[in-house]
């Protein structure tokens, strides 16, 4: 066996063999939406190693104690379809010196640790060579080599049985389904077919082109919903309460209102970049309505080599990683590997610790808080369905543009919210500005109600040439014909930016009388065109750039875009609710809590989007910094966690705090 490296572990190794212990009560697991912070191990088995060969229960032990997590998440069945317990009903791996799914029942249950399966859902290699009339299909009829049909006997005959099988083996507390909405397919298997006629909806299959094809895309939607649904009720229904979810479901990759009974949402953050991944998905899921939070990887791999040989990330990586989950109100979790024998790395537990300290003093600060903020972007759900040829998978860049004009307001310091249509329907008057990123299709409905809120006195700002062209008649331009080519620049505020041509369409345009222009489109020996109008609009205002600033963001980074952008943000607002300054390297979000206002500065600073820098352990403090908030006189201001009073001054309705320094996450607390 490996030999425990953390001295209590032959303690607490003794205790757990002594039966006096099972004679009393154990502690109450939390429920999901109780807790904060959990624990993702896995190692998708295969059959290339005994299971349990070096599993040490005392090490897992001493981890549980040292870390004390509320939730943790165990391999179980991963991608490859092999079970790494010894299931009857599933396909088991080949060899075991262990039951290690045992293990970790008895000792979470010891620490009041909930526990919860990790477990590959419409992914599911093995059932797939064993069941091909299970697979989903290819228009050829050739079957998928991972990806299950959900109108298949699958869930039914394989997947609840075996969720069953592991509550009355194990008393699991839960299920975080894998593979599921981004590894759904387009599906033409004779289940699939059957389903479709049934449906009403033809006899024949929609190819990729056909003007049926997205249709068909809503129809597999659908069906996954239903699989969904199927399985979770059935759960529901075998054990009361037992909590599932299917991963990133409801979140930007299953971008919906929520219709299917999940316990909790929960999605794993790409490893790279995911300081950034997590500003979008943390937003995107906060308002959602349900109990969530959001995995980072505790590694890095290489988005370039296959296969990648993971590096571990450091402490302040993951410490901005949860910040930005954390701020945003979620729960935070990191996925660490397990060998291949399914035991846990005795070297990961120090950083499991630094993080998990680092998350739990900030809770009562962050725990159940709501983002407040003035500008709201849209996430278009029928946008993005109009824009992608997947079901629900969104690794074509359909999001690039989105998440290009998210970055720019953060790192401009501007809190934004980020909604699909449903929620910004029921809010839409909570804000001062609602942002389209270049979305090329919006509902006809929305868009009235969007023009009804502009009547009514809102901002709307249009970014790009889809959501330019969709308001042509209410903005009143005239396209005109220009000859730049691959030349134009962006000109604003005596600075100039490239407008490439591989990442930006741009419209030349003529304004109305009364519309105000803002900046241009330029080339030094060629007329310039207005790159963005105001136009008043009945009490409101439409801002509409013409060209598509978002994709330029996020991979030709320019401060000018940003600057160019915030110029705009700042003609529609004149007196934002917050404002730092000090430094352009913070990420502000404001939340409230009981009678708490409270601003979180998150330090952005690092290489995040360098892919030849894989792991980063310093980045420097950024500060001084000046907030200044429209407010009512706070009784208190405090800085969190460290619970340090800070000076205040106020004067005509404004709050004025000064910082000397934010290391990687800083709260004020402003309490009335």
């Amino acid at each position: 066996m490996h030999a425990p490296s953390l001295p209590l572990t032959f303690l607490l190794a003794a205790l757990l063999s002594c039966p006096s212990l099972y004679a009393q009560k154990l502690p109450d697991r939390p429920k999901r939406n109780e807790t904060f912070f959990g624990l993702h191990f896995d190692f998708h088995a295969d059959n290339t190693s005994p299971i349990g060969k070096s599993f040490d229960p005392a090490l897992v032990d001493s981890m549980l104690t040292v870390v004390k997590p509320e939730f943790i998440q165990v391999d179980c069945k991963g991608h490859p379809g092999i079970s790494s317990y010894p299931t009857r009903i599933g396909f088991a791996a080949d060899s075991f010196q262990m039951d290690i799914l045992k293990e970790w029942r008895k000792i979470t249950a010891k620490h009041g640790i909930s526990l919860y399966t990790h477990f590959s859902g419409v992914i599911d290699d093995k059932v797939v060579s064993e069941f091909p009339a299970w697979a989903a299909k290819k228009p050829d009829g050739t079957a998928h080599r991972r990806a299950t049909s959900v109108f298949s006997p699958y869930a039914q005959e394989k997947l609840i049985p075996q969720l069953q099988e592991l509550v009355d083996q194990y008393a699991i507390d839960g299920a975080w389904i894998d593979g599921e909405c981004w590894g759904l397919q387009p599906d033409y298997s004779e289940y699939s077919k059957t389903a479709y006629e049934k449906a009403g909806l033809g006899k024949e299959l929609p190819l990729p082109g056909d003007e049926a094809y997205p249709t068909f895309l809503e129809f597999n939607r659908t069906g996954f919903k239903t699989y969904l649904q199927h399985y979770v009720q059935a759960m529901h229904n075998y054990k009361h309460g037992f909590e599932i979810t299917s991963n990133w479901a409801f979140s930007s990759s299953m971008p919906e209102k929520v219709t299917v009974d999940v316990d909790f949402l929960s999605g794993d953050l790409s490893s790279n970049n995911a300081f950034y991944s997590a500003a979008l998905e943390s937003r995107v899921l906060a308002f959602q309505g349900l109990h969530w939070d959001c995995m980072s990887w505790g590694f890095v791999r290489s988005p370039r080599v296959r296969p990648s040989v993971g590096s571990l990330k450091s402490p302040v990586q993951l410490k901005q990683e949860a910040a930005q989950v954390i701020a945003n109100g979620g729960a935070f979790q990191v996925y660490f590997k397990q060998n291949k024998d399914g035991s846990i790395r005795p070297a990961n537990i120090p950083l499991m610790k630094e993080i998990a300290d680092f998350v739990r003093e900030r809770r009562p600060f962050c725990e159940g808080s709501q983002p407040l903020a003035e500008v709201a972007l849209l996430l278009s759900t029928e946008g993005f369905k109009q824009k992608t040829t997947n079901v629900y998978r969104r690794w074509n860049g359909e999001y690039d543009e989105m998440h290009g004009i998210l970055s720019a307001f953060l790192d401009a310091q501007v809190p934004v919210n980020v909604l699909m249509e449903h929620s910004l329907e029921e809010h839409i008057e909570e804000y001062k500005l609602v942002v389209i990123p270049e979305w090329k299709y919006l509902d006809p409905s929305f868009k009235d109600l969007l023009l009804e809120y502009v009547e009514g006195g809102g901002n709307l700002l249009l970014i790009g040439t889809g959501p330019a062209e969709m308001f042509k008649n209410e903005i009143g331009f005239l396209e005109v014909e220009n000859d730049f080519g691959p030349l134009a620049k962006l000109k604003y505020d005596h600075g100039l930016a490239g407008v490439n041509p591989d990442y930006a369409s741009f419209k030349t345009v003529t304004l109305p009388s009364g519309a105000k222009m803002l900046g241009t489109l330029w080339d030094f020996d060629r007329p310039s065109f207005p790159a963005a109008s105001i136009t008043p609009y009945g009490q409101g205002r439409v801002a509409t750039i013409y060209a598509d600033l978002g994709r330029l963001y996020k991979y030709q980074r320019s401060s000018l875009y940003r600057d160019f952008l915030i110029g705009i943000k700042n003609e529609l607002i004149a007196a934002p609710f917050i404002e730092v300054t000090g430094s352009g390297l913070v990420h502000l979000v404001v939340g409230e809590k009981n009678s708490s206002t409270l601003v979180h500065l998150i330090n952005s600073s690092g290489p995040h989007r360098d892919e030849n820098i894989f792991v980063y352990d310093e980045i420097p403090a950024i500060g001084p910094l000046t907030l200044k908030m429209r407010s009512s006189k706070p009784k208190t201001v405090t800085l969190q966690p460290e619970g340090r009073s800070l000076d205040f001054e106020y004067e005509d309705g404004q709050v004025m705090i000064s910082l000397d320094k934010v290391a990687i996450h800083s709260i004020i607390e402003l309490a009335f």
